[in-house]
């Protein structure tokens, strides 16, 4: 069973927010996907519908439930489609604010949560709290998005992250996003050891495309080997926009996904890299133990 709070349909994809009351969201994604594949096939629609696999985020539903469907809603006026999200008729929120009956899969239930019981103020509520996303629009906080994965509070991020069992996989590429077994500081000290660099900042005493080739590798080695935010990698590799970080992840995992070369070759330095850090923790452990004795 899985409860369906919100939901936006755009030209190349969709967003969804969603409960899942079983661990069950991939049977639930293969269903939805197939059964819509199945619906446009029966209209005779040919090629592709949506662009990649879909990417699932697990949100803290106290901080962060409202600000999501806001978001999720105005997709459309972002994108200058229309200028009020009541008018864009590929998404829920006309249900909420409007006249016209709610699917039985739809729940509107939040809305009594959080703006109170009486339909008519909280449909008021609702819209007030909209038009403040519309005058002034505030981004995704992507920045705050923890293994690519969870959003939330720091005791919410160590709750999820201890309730998943690290996947055991020899594979370099494409690890599931939970198997996070590496730390930030070990996944530089791994990266400077391979390219002889005492820090992967601008001001480091290498070649710019040295420099350049480090810092890709730190940004894929942390974002799928550590729990790290964007924010706490720019600031190792010396960028103080975690966009930019995030554009540059989006970059690697495309080519790793077009380019056949380009995945050998990197798919070496980071299994190099990752055994370079198996070494440096095993050296510094005798370290430390040489020490106590």
């Amino acid at each position: 069973m899985v409860e369906v709070y919100a939901y936006c349909v755009m030209g190349n994809h969709y967003h969804l927010l969603i409960q899942t009351i079983k661990a069950n969201l991939p049977e639930f994604m293969h269903f939805l996907g197939s059964s819509y594949a199945s619906y446009l096939a029966r209209k005779e629609w040919k090629g592709h519908i949506f662009a990649g696999r879909y990417k699932a985020i697990c949100i803290e539903r106290e901080e962060y439930f409202l600000g999501l469907q806001r978001y999720i809603h105005l997709n459309p006026v972002r994108a200058g489609i229309t200028t009020r999200p009541e008018h864009y008729p590929w998404s829920s929120y006309a249900y909420f604010v409007g006249d016209s009956a709610a699917p039985e899969w739809l729940s509107s239930d939040w809305i009594k949560e959080y703006f109170g019981a009486e339909e008519r103020k909280n449909r008021k509520a609702l819209r007030e709290f909209m038009e403040e996303g519309i005058v002034s629009p505030s981004a995704y906080p992507w920045d705050r998005v923890v293994a690519q994965s969870i959003l939330g509070s720091d005791d919410f991020v160590k709750k999820i992250l201890e309730s998943q069992p690290v996947a055991d996989s020899p594979e370099i590429l494409g690890r599931g996003c939970f198997a996070k077994q590496l730390t930030l500081e070990q996944v530089e000290e791994g990266v400077c050891e391979r390219f002889g660099l005492l820090d992967l900042t601008r001001e480091a005493a290498t070649s710019s495309e040295v420099l350049r080739s480090a810092r890709k590798l730190l940004i894929y080695l942390a974002k799928e080997y550590t729990v790290s935010t964007n924010r706490q990698i720019g600031e190792t590799i010396g960028v103080n926009n975690p966009y930019a970080v995030a554009n540059q992840y989006t970059r690697i995992r495309r080519r790793l996904r077009e380019d056949a070369r380009f995945v050998r070759s990197f798919g070496q330095e980071v299994k190099m890299i990752i055994e370079m850090i198996g070494e440096i923790t095993i050296s510094n452990a005798n370290k430390m133990m040489n020490v106590k004795g």
